[in-house]
């Protein structure tokens, strides 16, 4: 990858609010093993993945937290 689209990627990711694999995992209050199991199993939040580099957006992982939210007595159940 040359400088230059290097320079590009870094500004995309800044720009879309990209956050690293441990930052994601720090949000979601998990491991960051734990989050790239769910993303090899294809069960975890939205990714980009440019070679080796992985990011998240702040958006896909609010999505994913919602999809995941336990409602009604279900919910009740958890806290009791």
């Amino acid at each position: 990858m040359s400088d230059q689209e290097r320079n590009r990627l870094t500004e995309l990711i800044e720009k879309i609010d990209a956050k690293r694999e441990q930052e994601a995992a720090a949000f979601l209050a998990m491991s960051t093993s734990g989050l790239r199991k769910l993303r090899k199993r294809g069960v975890g939040p939205r990714c980009f993945q440019f070679g080796r580099l992985i990011r998240y957006r702040m958006s896909d992982l609010i999505e994913w937290m919602e999809a995941h939210m336990v409602e009604g007595k279900e919910n009740e159940k958890a806290v009791k």
